[in-house]
């Protein structure tokens, strides 16, 4: 790998990084569990042809994102960040 390759994959795992801190994943997988645990009661067709189908997938991809964010909250933490761009801060210390 060349190097403005990496430096370029780097700058965009910093982006990524930047970015799921606005996704709000925790009120995500609790709307998602609170939509399977009631949607089969309010609207079983919805449910069947919608969440049960998708669902999954859906979830799958919030849960990573929410690890993603949780590894990045940790990062911030042990790097004493306290600035939301997570990528300048980490700039300064690397």
């Amino acid at each position: 790998m060349k190097a403005e390759d990496y430096q370029d994959g780097l700058n965009l795992v910093m982006t990524m990084a930047r970015m799921v801190q606005l996704v709000p994943t925790v009120d995500m997988l609790v709307a998602l569990g609170n939509a399977e645990t009631m949607g089969v009661f309010l609207d079983p067709t919805l449910y069947q042809k919608y969440l049960h189908s998708d669902g999954d997938d859906i979830k799958e991809i919030i849960q990573a994102l929410d690890k993603f964010r949780r590894t990045v909250d940790t990062i911030k933490l042990k790097h004493k960040v306290k600035s939301d761009d997570l990528a300048l801060s980490l700039d300064e210390v690397y």
